[in-house]
Parts: structure tokens; C-alpha cells; sequence
């Protein structure tokens, strides 16, 4: 279930906490780890969208950053739109291990460079998760998750 922004404004000021940063879960349906959905593309602008109606409700209180898988097609047309949405416009927040992100390959690297250099030229911070795969075939050092 969601927790609108009503219920996480109570719920900060129960433990008084005045702002907080809110991140979209809108990465999550480009995610490879994940089945496949129909019409991707809008159901994460619409996750991203929703995220940012919740903050408008509670401009003085709550930012937004921006999620999208970084590898897909659509991932420079996604960060041009948050840019321009008065909540959103703040940054965007990437998982490589839910994008599956794979930094020994030139390819991908060569797609954040892009997302990098767009979300700079918009002025955007950039929250980077970072994990090298969440794909089950990937050998992890002991120890390590």
C-alpha cells in the first residue's frame, strides 16, 4: 500500500522531523529482475508523477527525486520531464543493482555518462545506489551481499 504524503507528513511529525526527501519508486517496473510490464514507459512516468502530486501537497516540507532505470531508451526523455516538474526537478536517485548496471561494460557506462551529463546540465543531484547486480548469477565476494 501506498503511504500518501498526508500519512508521512504525520508520521515526521511524530518523530519531529520537518522535511524529508521522497523518492519514487518508478524504477522498479524498468527493472530486468523484475517480470516484464506492459507500457513500461507509462506506468514509470505515472509512478513518477503520482510521487510528485504527493509532494505538491507539502511543498514546504517534502523534495523529490526522480527514479527510472538508466539503461532504458527512455531514461533522457524521463530525466528532461522530471527536470521540468517543480517537484521532481531536484535530482534523481539511480540503483545500478535493480538496473543491473554493469560498470566493466562500455556500453552502459557510455548510458550514465549521458544521464550524468543531462542531469548536470538541469542542475539535478544525482543519489547513486550502488551494487553491482542483484541478478542471482552474479559470484559475490564472502561477506559481501
Amino acid at each position: 500500500m501506498p503511504i500518501s504524503a498526508g500519512d508521512l507528513i504525520e508520521l515526521l511529525d511524530a518523530a519531529g522531523i520537518r522535511r524529508a526527501l521522497v523518492l519514487s519508486v518508478a524504477y522498479m517496473y524498468g527493472s530486468p529482475n523484475r517480470p516484464p510490464v506492459e507500457n513500461e514507459y507509462e506506468k514509470v512516468r505515472a509512478e513518477n508523477d503520482w510521487t510528485s502530486q504527493q509532494l505538491a501537497r507539502f511543498p514546504d516540507r517534502l523534495r523529490g527525486f526522480c527514479r527510472f532505470n538508466p539503461l532504458k531508451e527512455y531514461a533522457l526523455a524521463e530525466l528532461t520531464r522530471c527536470a521540468s516538474d517543480p517537484q521532481l526537478h531536484f535530482g534523481i536517485k539511480l540503483h545500478f543493482g535493480n538496473s543491473d548496471v554493469d560498470l566493466h561494460n562500455p556500453q552502459h557506462v557510455d548510458l550514465l555518462r549521458r544521464v550524468f551529463r543531462a542531469a548536470n546540465e538541469h542542475r539535478m543531484a544525482i543519489v547513486v545506489h550502488m551494487r553491482s547486480s542483484v541478478t542471482p548469477t552474479v559470484a559475490m565476494k564472502p561477506g559481501f551481499s
